[in-house]
């Protein structure tokens, strides 16, 4: 009897390096989706690629069964191949273009991105750190057969950003996905690590087991998790600060000089209101300057609207002749347009001379320099950035901040020059709305899906009905905030719901916050009724102490930590920017 010969499968089975390599790329992508949805960057669509690409690289050479040594060599170039691509179009232009220069800059991002107050840094070093967790993931998984120690530096990333994120409903879908992926990573290296001690013990496997197995796996790992998020937990209780000291309430994501949602008052670098705040004053600065008037110390501007939220500007404009950049210069008069028919100054401005004593950590992680007005001249050479009109290249529009070439020790001392608007309100309302064509980009109102934008439209346009200017309109919004019957100052504001912008909870649930709360707020009313706006994050005048050395007339002013401040400027044609204090007195 002859027996019929068996019948070909169809079936088409995908060998487990390479689909070993696709699950390991896709846990990358549902990583860097995570990190990314934290919102601990405004933008940074390129470091899912770079996660993708290392899990991939890593795949390739554990396929190729390349020596260890090879690839801990290979590391650094493959790791740059990946990262400079995706970053290098939104590094901000700071007047240099040299390749050493680049060099430096990608240097200096890549060791300590994490804690710049900037986005470009911080994305460099996000790309990094998922960098690394790709390629140690698809090495381990798929050449080492150890899971477990696979996965632990990701498992290390989704806790940092699930236990600090200000929106754990947008990370909780991605770091599921991830989750459940891991476990599939973890059980093939196991399967993959018995196998290898089968084969060298010439135990055959058994037909279709790896089919099984998988199957198998991938059902018990959805199942796992899905469970793991019905379940309801044993406690409500936040016991995150036990283990992590400041956390619990989430950050900006871009490391010191940000205002942390249950950490000290210091300087932040952008404009994210969030949890409660601790008064512990250290002093960061002194100066003197050449008027009676009390001044506030400006450092940065906050240019960019986003979910409540204000940021920096990156270079992401969309004015096809404006750009965002930066020129350097030696020290002296900024390199900047002061024609008053370009709209980049004011007329009737005063000049303002400070004498500023500088301590680590005064402005961040960034050795800016501080101006008391909009900023005209400093001693110290450096990168002044802000928006260039691409016709006139060689001046700045604006000056967002000032980046000394020098870093700030204990004792470092600058001399600047600002220039602080007379403009009385009778001119101010008879400013008109004639806007420079570059102030467009001071009236972007993003909207989303939270409706948030349009709750804010709607109070501003309640709190200014009746007015007839845009100065009247300013000052009705700063004069609501600050009357005691409505708002509240406080160090200590209610949790804000998730998927709420916290300024729309302070507007219409709350009524309390601190200055980011009210700066925030009025500076997204302004740009909702189409007023160009920014914010300036510094500090208040700090407090005065006795002059001696016989310098008589001239008051020391002494600023601390909880000095920093964040306030709102309005722009009006003929008379430049205008500052307004929404923030009630702190007392």
């Amino acid at each position: 009897m002859q027996l019929a010969p068996a019948r070909p499968s169809l079936r088409v089975v995908a060998p487990w390096p390479l689909t070993g390599g696709v699950i390991c790329a896709a846990l990358m992508a549902a990583v860097a989706w995570a990190v990314l949805s934290g919102g601990w960057v405004s933008s940074g669509g390129g470091a899912v690629v770079v996660a993708v690409a290392a899990a991939v690289e890593g795949a390739l050479l554990a396929q190729a069964r390349v020596p260890r040594i090879v690839t801990l060599v290979l590391a650094p170039v493959l790791a740059l191949a990946a990262i400079v691509p995706t970053t290098l179009g939104a590094m901000p232009y700071d007047g240099v273009s040299s390749a050493g220069h680049v060099v430096g800059r990608y240097l200096a991002a890549l060791l300590g991105g994490l804690g710049a107050s900037s986005d470009w840094p911080f994305i460099v070093g996000l790309c990094a750190v998922l960098w690394l967790c790709g390629y140690w993931l698809a090495w381990m998984a798929l050449r080492e057969f150890r899971g477990v120690l696979a996965v632990l530096p990701l498992y290390a990333v989704l806790a940092i950003n699930v236990l600090n994120t200000k929106s754990p409903n947008n990370v909780a879908l991605p770091e599921a996905i991830a989750v459940c992926l891991s476990l599939v990573v973890v059980a093939g290296a196991h399967l993959d690590a018995l196998q290898a001690r089968w084969t060298r013990q010439r135990v055959p496997p058994l037909p279709g087991m790896r089919t099984r197995f998988a199957v198998s796996v991938a059902a018990a790992a959805v199942l796992l998790t899905v469970a793991a998020l019905l379940i309801p937990p044993f406690s409500t209780a936040d016991i995150s600060s036990r283990f992590f000291p400041g956390g619990g309430g989430g950050t900006t994501g871009q490391g010191a000089g940000r205002l942390s949602g249950a950490g000290a008052i210091q300087f932040a670098g952008a404009t994210v209101p969030g949890g409660a705040l601790v008064s512990q004053p250290h002093q960061v600065l002194a100066y003197t300057v050449n008027t009676n008037a009390p001044v506030y110390l400006r450092v940065i501007n906050d240019t960019q609207f986003l979910a409540g939220n204000w940021f920096p500007d990156e270079g992401s404009g969309t004015l096809q002749n404006i750009g965002f950049g930066g020129l350097h210069f030696k020290g002296g008069n900024l390199p900047r347009d002061r024609s008053l028919a370009d709209g980049g100054v004011g007329a009737g401005e005063v000049a303002v001379q400070a004498n500023i004593v500088l301590q680590p950590g005064a402005t961040g992680q960034t050795s800016y320099a501080v101006f008391a007005g909009e900023p005209n001249a400093v001693d110290r050479s450096g990168i002044a950035f802000g928006l260039i009109d691409t016709s006139r290249p060689g001046s700045l529009l604006t000056v967002d901040s000032l980046q000394m070439d020098i870093g700030i020790s204990t004792g470092t001392q600058v001399r600047t020059t600002a220039l602080i608007p007379t403009a009385s309100a009778g001119q101010l309302r008879q400013a008109g709305t004639k806007y420079p064509p570059f102030l467009l980009e001071y009236t972007n109102f993003q909207r989303d899906d939270t409706g948030g934008a349009d709750v804010i439209t709607r109070l501003a346009k309640e709190w200014t009905a009746g007015t007839t200017n845009a100065y009247d309109a300013a000052s009705a919004i700063e004069s609501h905030l600050r009357n005691p019957r409505f708002f509240a100052y406080t160090l200590a504001p209610p949790n804000v719901p998730d998927g709420e912008w916290p300024i729309v909870y302070f507007l219409t649930v709350s009524h309390a916050g601190y200055c980011q709360y009210f700066a925030s707020s009025m500076g997204a009313m302004l740009r909702s009724l189409g007023i160009p706006t920014r914010l300036v994050s510094g500090y208040g005048p700090g407090v005065t102490q006795s002059q001696t050395g016989g310098r008589h007339g001239v008051r020391q002013q002494l600023v601390t930590t909880s000095d920093a401040h964040t306030w709102v400027e309005a722009y009006f044609p003929g008379y430049g920017w205008i500052p307004f204090e929404p923030t009630p007195p702190s007392s």
